[in-house]
């Protein structure tokens, strides 16, 4: 039986075995994001059936649990739903119902219409659980920035081509639905390849996905994360345009950045709050204390560690 929320790493509900990203030994792990790192020793995950499919080999030694969109279900005496977030195909917020109270987990949202995946709804809750790196500045909407995107594409698909760096799912998903009508040629790194694959979305009718080999192209599009990119042979062409599509707030002078697939600024999260109705915000140690005190001020009862350490919050 649930008895309070903790922040130990990982936001966590005392009493069952429920736990969320960075808790340490979780019973049963919420898989919110498809990038999501699962802590050794995790036995049991639950997410949206995108999430879960997006796991691939790592399914076999887990015991998985996959739940569609805004279907009820219960965990001892607990009601969940999950929501989508707008942050892009499987990536959901998880909606906790206990006695007469709401609290609603969310590992990073989008309140624009995102370019895919579901939209984010507006739902009622009392207690807010934020738990990701909480952005001070507002980033464009997807769709005004799919414009741009196209442009600097045309613009440097010369001689090669160009490699857009993605280091989430959501900023893959965004460059995607930007140019599946433009019958350019995409290629994938492996990993963000397997990615697509395992989630059956590199099978887009519109848009045709091939793996990246050894040699580079010399037409089209190429989406890499920036660690594989920069540790592979095609870094060392200085021929190929390279760009940043993602949660980036600064880039190298030499690259140019799309802020494709992140999540809502601040100014955004206070007003989400304030239409679910929620009375108290727990913000976890990626949150900063500029979202601490901006939450403060609004008139929110908050919670917030600079360090991983329990925050009580009784239910």
């Amino acid at each position: 039986m649930p008895r309070s929320i903790v922040f130990d790493g990982g936001f966590k509900i005392l009493g069952t075995p429920l736990a969320f990203k960075g808790c340490r030994h979780p019973g049963l792990l919420f898989i919110s994001e498809l990038n999501m790192k699962i802590p050794p020793g995790t036995r049991r995950v639950i997410g949206s059936e995108t999430a879960i499919g997006a796991m691939g080999h790592r399914k076999k030694r887990l015991d998985t649990i996959a739940v569609s969109w805004d279907r009820l279900f219960k965990l001892g005496k607990m009601d969940l739903r999950l929501l989508p977030s707008g942050m892009g195909p499987g990536a959901s917020l998880l909606e906790i119902k206990y006695r007469d109270r709401i609290i609603l987990y969310c590992s990073g949202l989008r309140t624009a219409q995102p370019l895919s995946g579901a939209p984010l709804p507006v739902t009622a809750c009392d207690i807010l659980l934020l738990d990701f790196n909480i952005a001070t500045f507002k980033s464009p909407a997807p769709r005004t920035l799919k414009p741009q995107f196209l442009t600097w594409q045309k613009a440097h698909s010369n001689n090669f081509a160009t490699a857009v760096l993605c280091d989430t799912a959501p900023s893959v998903f965004d460059v995607l639905h930007t140019v599946e009508d433009t019958a350019m040629p995409v290629l994938a790194h492996s990993t963000i390849y397997n990615l697509l694959r395992e989630t059956a979305i590199a099978e887009n009718k519109k848009l045709t996905v091939r793996r990246l080999g050894k040699q580079w192209p010399t037409t089209g599009l190429v989406i890499s994360g920036s660690r594989a990119f920069f540790k592979s042979a095609h870094a060392k062409n200085a021929g190929i345009p390279v760009c940043i599509c993602g949660p980036k707030e600064s880039s190298p002078d030499n690259l140019n950045a799309f802020p494709f697939g992140v999540s809502e600024h601040l100014a955004g999260l206070v007003q989400f709050a304030k239409k679910c109705g929620a009375g108290t915000v727990a913000i976890s140690p990626t949150g900063g204390e500029t979202a601490a005190d901006a939450f403060i001020k609004a008139g929110f009862d908050v919670h917030y560690s600079r360090a991983p350490r329990q925050l009580k919050l009784p239910l």
